[in-house]
């Protein structure tokens, strides 16, 4: 999935409000438009939560924006990824702070992984594999 102009690969387009984003499985690369999260939200928008759990999973963010989670000046709720998840790997743009979490300017809920709450993960490419 890949984002047009100011859209998450997987979730919202620019100024709009997404609900519940959830991956069971399957093979995803979610790849986003500028300003917006692979999966999540797109600029100047809002998701709610995002749980990954089952599957692989490649998201990229663009332009001040989380590979998973927010987009800029965007907000998410939480994000879970389970340890029944093949893979999870985000990459995040050099202009980004975070590969999952908040976006520049936005905000973003509680970030769970495998059953631990982690804070927003800055690392430029993070990859979680049980």
């Amino acid at each position: 999935a890949t984002g047009g102009r100011d859209g998450a690969g997987i979730g919202g387009g620019r100024d709009s409000d997404f609900g519940n984003i959830t991956v069971h499985g399957g093979t995803i690369t979610a790849k986003a438009g500028e300003n917006s999260a692979g999966i999540g939200s797109a600029l100047y928008g809002e998701c709610q939560n995002i749980v990954i759990d089952g599957g692989t999973v490649d998201a990229t963010g663009r332009q001040w924006s989380a590979a998973i989670g927010a987009g800029y000046d965007a907000d998410c709720g939480n994000i879970t990824i389970t340890n029944k998840v093949t893979k999870v790997t985000a990459k995040r743009d050099n202009q980004a702070y975070y590969s999952i979490g908040e976006g520049y300017s936005s905000s973003c809920g509680t970030i769970t992984i495998d059953g631990q709450v982690t804070g927003n993960i800055s690392t430029t490419f993070y990859t979680y594999q049980p």
